[in-house]
C-alpha cells in the first residue's frame, strides 16, 4: 500500500459486532489505516449507544453524527445539492473530506480474518481498477441463476436487450423485472453493485466522477439497495473494478447465519442472538476490550 487509507463505516446499533469488526480490522490491516470515520446515526435501535463504547476501539476513530437521519429509507435525488442532505447519505462525508487516495468501506457486522485492505491495495495498484470488491447481489439475480453471470464476469457479460428480458422473464428475480431493464445499456443490471461489507475505493478515481465533484450519485445513495446506481454510473463511464470473493479474508454477517444483518434493525430477538455471539467471539479473542464493553452496555 503506497499510503495509509482512511476507513468508514456506519453504526446503528450493534455494539459488540461493531467491537469485532474494528478490533479485528485493526488487528491485521492496522497498519494501513489512517483514520477511521463512523458515521454514527441520529437514531439507534433498542437503546443503543454507540458514543459511551466507540472510544474504546481504537485511537484512529474519528466520531461524526450527520445532520440527518435518512436510514433505510430511500434518499431524494432531488435535495443531493444540499451538502446538510448529502453528508448525511451513508459514507459521503469521508468521500468528499479524505484526504487519502484510499477509502475501505464496511459495515460493522464484519469479522476479519487476514489483511484485506492490504491485499485489496495490492489488486488496485496491480490492475487500476476504481473499486476492489464483492460484486453483485448475485443470489437475487436471473443471469446468474441462469449460469451466465457473477461477480467475476460483470464486464464480459453484455446481453442485448432482448437477451436480458429473455433470463428475466424466464426466472424474475425478486426486484429485477423486464420493466427495470434499460434498453439501451442493459448492464449493469439491477443486482449489480461493488458490495459495501468490503470494499476499497481509489478516491482519486472515483470522487470527481461523483456528487457533488461529478455526474454518479453517491455511493451510499439507497433507490434499490446501496451502491447500486453509483456503479451503474461508474460502469457506463467506463470504469473497472476487481471482484472480491465474500469469503476471502473476512465474514459479513457471520453471527447472523442466512438471516444478514439488516432484519436484526428491526427485529430484537435475532438483534439479541447475534450480539450475544457477537459478545461471545469478542471474549474469546479481545477479552480486554469486552470487559470494558460488558460495563458500558
Amino acid at each position: 500500500m503506497d499510503q495509509p487509507v482512511d476507513v468508514a463505516m456506519s453504526v446503528y446499533g450493534k455494539p459488540f459486532h461493531t467491537a469485532v469488526t474494528l478490533l479485528s480490522l485493526q488487528k491485521h490491516s492496522g497498519a494501513h489505516i489512517h483514520r477511521i470515520f463512523v458515521q454514527l446515526e441520529r437514531q439507534q435501535p433498542f437503546g443503543a449507544q454507540p458514543e459511551k463504547f466507540l472510544p474504546l476501539l481504537g485511537d484512529k476513530i474519528v466520531v461524526y453524527q450527520p445532520p440527518l437521519y435518512l436510514g433505510w429509507s430511500h434518499a431524494d435525488p432531488r435535495r443531493l445539492g444540499d451538502p446538510a442532505y448529502r453528508q448525511s447519505v451513508r459514507y459521503q462525508w469521508p468521500w468528499e473530506t479524505s484526504d487519502r487516495a484510499k477509502l475501505f468501506i464496511l459495515h460493522n457486522d464484519c469479522v476479519f480474518f487476514d489483511d484485506v485492505i492490504g491485499r485489496m491495495g495490492a489488486v488496485m495498484a496491480r490492475d487500476g481498477v476504481a473499486g476492489v470488491g464483492a460484486i453483485g447481489q448475485c443470489w437475487n439475480c436471473p443471469a446468474h441463476r441462469a449460469g451466465r453471470c457473477d461477480g467475476a464476469r460483470h464486464e464480459t457479460f453484455q446481453p442485448s436487450y432482448e437477451e436480458a428480458c429473455a433470463i428475466v422473464r424466464a426466472d424474475p428475480g425478486p426486484r429485477l423485472t423486464v420493466e427495470k431493464i434499460d434498453k439501451i445499456s442493459p448492464m449493469p443490471l439491477l443486482e449489480c453493485r461493488l458490495n459495501e461489507f468490503a470494499c476499497l475505493i481509489d478516491l482519486a478515481q472515483a470522487r470527481p466522477a461523483t456528487m457533488p465533484f461529478g455526474p454518479c450519485l453517491p455511493f451510499g445513495w439507497n433507490r434499490t439497495d446501496i451502491g447500486v446506481d453509483w456503479f451503474r454510473g461508474m460502469r457506463l463511464q467506463k470504469f473497472r473494478f476487481a471482484h472480491w470473493d465474500l469469503r476471502d479474508g473476512f465474514a459479513h454477517g457471520l453471527f447472523y447465519g442466512e438471516n444478514g444483518g439488516h432484519p436484526a434493525d428491526s427485529d430484537r430477538a435475532l438483534y439479541d442472538k447475534g450480539e450475544a455471539e457477537a459478545r461471545a467471539w469478542l471474549e474469546a479473542h479481545f477479552p480486554d476490550e469486552a470487559a470494558l464493553l460488558r460495563a458500558l452496555v
